[in-house]
């Protein structure tokens, strides 16, 4: 199964920091497309800075890349959040 394919035509234009987080994100996704990575684990993996990966999430959302979905343990503390990826076979575009 090709992952990217229907992203190849917009592959240009997220070229660069953008496209590798969703690289790392893609690679840590499970068979619902779907991942939970820290933003610690990202900056980690990408070797950049918070705020460089937050903005990157960022342009994935607004240009519909992915889907954030935010997470707390029972006590209300937060949690990675969980990312979807927006492929037209992930069971949440369906």
């Amino acid at each position: 199964m090709d992952l990217f394919f229907p992203f190849t035509d917009y592959w240009w234009f997220y070229a660069g920091f953008t496209a590798f987080i969703l690289l790392l994100l893609a690679n840590k996704a499970d068979e619902n497309f779907s991942c939970y990575p820290s933003i610690r684990t990202l900056m980690a993996e990408s070797d950049a800075g918070r705020s460089t990966v937050i903005h990157a999430l960022k342009e994935l959302e607004a240009s519909g890349f992915i889907t954030r979905q935010p997470q707390c343990h029972d006590a209300g503390a937060r949690r990675s959040s969980r990312y979807y990826l927006n492929h037209p076979l992930a069971p949440h575009c369906s």
